[in-house]
């Protein structure tokens, strides 16, 4: 009787103990892209003068990617961009030979316009260029309900009258951070 009823502690020990372990967060990394536009008027531009504008506001469905890789915005370690790439696309035939330089900034409610990515030299005869990034942690603005971007430009030569440039700013970022624990 005696080994029996240490049998029975045994396994309810046993039971007891798988039942409150806890599980270890796992490492998650994954690259999230974004795409807005600005345009840029060609009455206004002096060349070698910046001019600035700002995007509309980027939705960026933090709670949808969060809740998709399990986590949540305290297990978010560090937001950073991979990619910053400017397109020409309207009006049509349009390339970025009007452009000398880009700075591009990030901006959020509540937090501080942030140096993301630039080109002090766009080079001329293309419709597209990658900005050079800077390593710095976005987390506390991807993590809101949306950011803008705000583009600083250099003109190296004027538009044409009345022409209107839209200019594409394809963005990727890459979010590592850890599982919620189950």
């Amino acid at each position: 009787m005696n080994v029996l009823k240490l049998m029975q502690i045994g396994l309810c020990t046993l039971l007891l103990t798988a039942c409150n372990k806890k599980e270890t967060p796992k490492a998650i990394e994954f690259e999230l892209p974004y795409s807005t536009a600005v345009d840029i008027p060609g009455s206004g531009l002096t060349i070698n003068s910046p001019i600035e504008f700002t995007s509309s506001d980027i939705a960026s469905n933090a709670s949808s990617f969060l809740s998709n890789y399990s986590t949540s915005s305290d297990n978010i370690e560090s937001v950073r961009y991979t990619q910053f790439k400017i397109v020409a696309t309207a009006p049509s035939g349009q390339n970025l030979d009007f452009v000398k330089s880009f700075k591009l900034y990030m901006k959020a409610a509540g937090q501080p316009d942030v140096l993301v990515a630039s080109n002090e030299n766009i080079p001329t005869g293309v419709t597209n260029a990658d900005l050079s990034l800077l390593d710095v942690n976005v987390k506390n603005y991807l993590l809101q309900d949306k950011f803008q971007v705000r583009v600083v430009v250099t003109p190296r030569a004027a538009l044409a009258s009345g022409v209107t440039a839209k200019i594409s700013l394809d963005q990727k970022l890459k979010i590592t951070g850890k599982t919620l624990i189950k």
